[in-house]
């Protein structure tokens, strides 16, 4: 393990790297704490670029399923790989959008809320006050952080936190 940290410096050119990025002392931090820190501090400085050769009924590679690190997280929490999600719409995508679809009018009942209010805006809005900049859902994600924080009744935290679960 030292020796890789060591050797980091040959594969790194210090002169084209960004003002202010240490790459090498990011990749030893990784290797040295083992810690989600050092792997967010990575992530919060690099883009991640997924590319995959699109499968269909035709061209199935079970083997390219089982290594594909893309995965779909179900509403009944089943994991189902990319690569198969999209191959047979029959297995996997169309039997989970009817089974856990619901008209949009039904969700907004529910929620008590358009689906047009929880849209991202974008973070800045010329000429606009800050209040009126970000995702109109953040202060209802903002409350529930206050809620939570400031109120000993947890029950009123839970029931926000729940409501915003669907949104």
């Amino acid at each position: 393990m030292l020796q890789v940290i060591r050797k980091l410096n040959q594969f790194i050119d210090r002169d084209k790297q960004p003002h202010g990025l240490n790459l090498a002392k990011m990749f030893s931090s990784i290797l040295l704490k083992r810690n989600f820190d050092s792997v967010g501090s990575w992530h919060v400085r690099s883009l991640f670029l997924g590319m995959m050769h699109f499968q269909d009924k035709y061209n199935e590679d079970l083997e390219r399923l089982q290594r594909c690190d893309i995965h779909y997280l179900t509403p009944d929490l089943r994991i189902v790989p990319f690569c198969a999600f999209n191959v047979i719409p029959e297995w996997y995508r169309d039997r989970i959008q009817k089974k856990f679809s619901i008209p949009v009018e039904e969700w907004e009942k529910a929620h008590g809320q358009t689906l047009e209010a929880g849209l991202y805006r974008g973070i800045m809005r010329k000429g606009k006050p800050e209040a009126q900049m970000g995702c109109a859902m953040s202060e209802m994600h903002k409350a529930a952080a206050e809620s939570m924080a400031n109120d000993n009744d947890d029950h009123k935290a839970v029931e926000l936190r729940n409501g915003m679960a669907g949104a």
